[in-house]
């Protein structure tokens, strides 16, 4: 019961905290969003931590589509299986290109097209470790999967080789990849930047045939080499105190269930640690348009809508 409320949570919070383009939320857009990003999560349950992230945040993102007239005419299964398709063009088609997809057990298809991409610069919120110095105002939205490909990569408390060290990865370490500054990564972790890794020493998944061998969302905060990275209430005070995160958790957990239901926090675990400030700062963020057009039980309907890049993902907006 905790894991679902725990889950509910979790898309909440990426929904409201998002660093988004949104001018104007649609009710329809953010009850599927809140859709996509649970069934985009437990489609992703046997994958690693990080993936379930990224799917959760990105199902989220484009589960706008579950809201709308075309989500009515499909089935769960098939509801879950197109967002994930959009979500993958959202990521990769560039303008022009078209995908078909085709339902495995009840012959619904779709066609899916980026039919506009363009750029536009706009105040963005970003949440960071106080410890860690603000974007510059180059900053460049990617909210992607990064691979560490360097035998031992610093990570630095601002964009420069003479920063101070806050900590490092391994090689083969996977993490979300917030925004770019110049030739530097700003490394995100459970949303917040953490510090910022030089470009040379990462890649982009899936640009990169190294295997990834750790996902930097799980990282043990409380060894001294990794505990500037502790961004939760839970991490900062196993940290402090030198018990494990998990029994932090467990505790709060227990704390928090034995307060009047009103005082509650829903998700305990996942509440970020007084040293986390956010801010909004002037980004550049790539938007996309596109168009779905899906046939299913003799119907056909289309639909289309704009996507802007966010820390995260992709997020619906509506202009």
């Amino acid at each position: 019961m905790f894991k679902q409320k725990a889950l509910a949570a979790f898309v909440a919070s990426a929904l409201i905290l998002s660093t988004g383009c949104a001018n104007k939320a649609q009710t329809g857009t953010l009850v599927g969003a809140g859709i996509g990003g649970v069934a985009c999560n437990l489609l992703t349950k046997n994958s690693s931590n990080m993936t379930r992230l990224l799917a959760t945040a990105g199902c989220a993102a484009v589960g706008g589509l579950l809201g709308n007239k075309i989500g009515s005419m499909l089935d769960e299964r098939d509801q879950l299986a197109l967002a994930q398709k959009k979500e993958m063009v959202l990521a990769s088609a560039a303008p022009g290109t078209k995908f078909d997809w085709n339902s495995g057990h009840s012959g619904a298809t779709a066609t899916l097209e980026t039919t506009k991409q363009y750029t536009q610069t706009k105040p963005v919120q970003v949440k960071r470790v106080a410890t860690v110095q603000a974007p510059p105002k180059d900053l460049e939205l990617l909210g992607k999967p990064y691979v560490t490909t360097a035998s031992s990569s610093n990570v630095r408390a601002a964009p420069s080789k003479t920063a101070e060290k806050v900590g490092g990865m391994t090689q083969g370490t996977e993490f979300n990849a917030i925004g770019k500054t110049g030739e530097w990564i700003l490394v995100g972790r459970k949303g917040v930047n953490v510090g910022y890794i030089h470009n040379s020493l990462v890649a982009e998944k899936g640009a990169t045939k190294a295997a990834v061998k750790s996902d930097f969302e799980v990282v043990d905060v409380t060894k001294p080499e990794t505990k500037a990275f502790a961004v939760t209430q839970a991490e900062a005070v196993a940290v402090q105190t030198g018990k494990p995160v998990a029994q932090v958790q467990k505790e709060i957990v227990v704390a928090e269930a034995q307060k009047p239901q009103a005082q509650q926090i829903t998700q305990p675990e996942i509440v970020v640690a007084e040293n986390v400030v956010a801010e909004n700062v002037q980004a550049s963020t790539t938007c996309k348009e596109i168009s779905v057009s899906v046939t299913a039980g003799g119907k056909s309907e289309s639909d289309k809508s704009t996507h802007c890049q966010t820390g995260s993902g992709f997020e619906e907006i509506v202009l």
